[in-house]
Formats: structure tokens, C-alpha cells, sequence
């Protein structure tokens, strides 16, 4: 079953650095509204699979920004040999004068924020990237209640700077974006929760 969302209230964290603040302004007025859509699984366990990154490309795209799809580092040493770490996106523009961003969409996995950062931290280390950003879900909702992956995603930035000594630099050359998720019901849209998870369970 196809499920209708769009993009409600957009956030950002603190970004000191005025070409990442740049970039995250245009990116908010390019989630403003934004309409993605969203699969119920007909399985037991009815999972949802959200699309945002789709839509999300395709805005990016019809904005002329130039998108690298999910780019990875050769590194066959990594993971014990499992696979080269792989990002979402590399995003880049004219407006970024030939800087790149590499780019993460954490949609519902709270635990694996820490790993966005890291992963973004290697692909600019390793040249791919100058800069980094986060792109996550205020209201993450689930059948136990709901997420705030944008407040985790804070948190963890400043567990990494107090309790892991990154430095405040580093830390800054990553920006985070948080948007509100609306599902559609009838003609309005509607802040989405585990109620409204609920609802569309029992509906279909």
C-alpha cells in the first residue's frame, strides 16, 4: 500500500561554516513541502519503507545540483573485509566553487548515527569530500512509539567532541538538517506518529 508524505518544518544545527550554512539554506527551501511516498509492507511484521531519498534526489537534481549515488571508498580492508564503506550521496554545484558535500540520510536507525559521522569523516579524508551532512527525521515514528533522530544526531555530535576528544573543528565540517514528517489524510496532512502508524496498520 502506497502511503502520501511530505516534508513539514525543516531544522538545522548550529553550522559555523558559512560555505555548509549556504548550502543547507538552499536545501531547506528545496525540503519545504517536499512530497515523498512511503510502502507498507503486506508482511507479518508490516514494515514501512519510506522514499525520501528518492524524492530527494530528484529535487536536487531539477535544482541542478550534480549528485554522485551512493559512492564508495576502496578500502577492502575494512569492516574484516566486508565490503568498502559506502555513503548515500556526494553533492556538488557551482555555487560551491568545486567543494563537494558527502552527504548521509539516516531515516529510522538511531544506533547507527555515530557510523554516519565516522563514514562522512573517511570520505573527506580520504579527498572525495570537504564537507559533510546529515539529513535526518524529527518524528521517526515505529509500532513502540517515536524517534527524534535530528536531537539524537545533536547529542551524539557533542558526545564525540566531550567524551571521544574530536576536535571542534572536525566536528564543524558536518552540518545536521532535521525535517518534520506529514502523512496525508484526505485533503490535510498530519504529524506523523505512532497513532497514524497505527491507523494505516489496522486501515489496510
Amino acid at each position: 500500500m502506497k502511503i502520501q508524505f511530505k516534508v513539514g518544518k525543516v531544522e538545522e544545527d548550529n553550522i559555523s561554516i558559512s560555505l555548509l550554512s549556504k548550502t543547507v539554506k538552499d536545501l531547506k527551501e528545496m525540503l519545504c513541502d517536499l512530497q515523498y511516498s512511503g510502502t507498507l509492507q503486506n508482511t507479518n511484521s508490516r514494515q514501512l519503507d519510506i522514499h525520501f531519498d528518492g524524492a530527494l534526489f530528484s529535487e536536487l537534481s531539477k535544482n541542478n545540483w550534480t549528485l554522485e549515488k551512493t559512492p564508495k571508498l576502496n578500502m577492502p580492508n575494512f569492516s574484516e573485509g566486508k565490503g568498502n564503506p559506502e555513503v548515500d550521496l556526494i553533492i556538488s554545484s557551482e555555487k560551491l566553487g568545486g567543494k563537494k558535500i558527502v552527504v548521509e540520510i539516516e531515516k529510522g536507525n538511531k544506533k547507527t548515527i555515530w557510523l554516519d559521522f565516522i563514514k562522512m569523516w573517511m570520505f573527506m579524508k580520504a579527498k572525495k569530500a570537504d564537507y559533510g551532512l546529515l539529513i535526518c527525521p524529527v518524528n521517526y515514528a515505529h509500532k513502540h512509539g517515536e524517534w527524534n533522530l535530528f536531537k539524537e544526531a545533536k547529542n551524539i555530535k557533542k558526545y564525540l567532541e566531550r567524551f571521544a576528544d574530536v576536535p571542534k573543528n572536525k566536528l564543524n565540517q558536518i552540518g545536521i538538517v532535521g525535517y518534520t514528517q506529514m502523512i496525508k489524510d484526505g485533503r490535510k496532512y498530519k504529524y506523523w506518529n505512532k497513532e497514524e502508524f497505527k491507523k494505516i496498520k489496522k486501515i489496510t
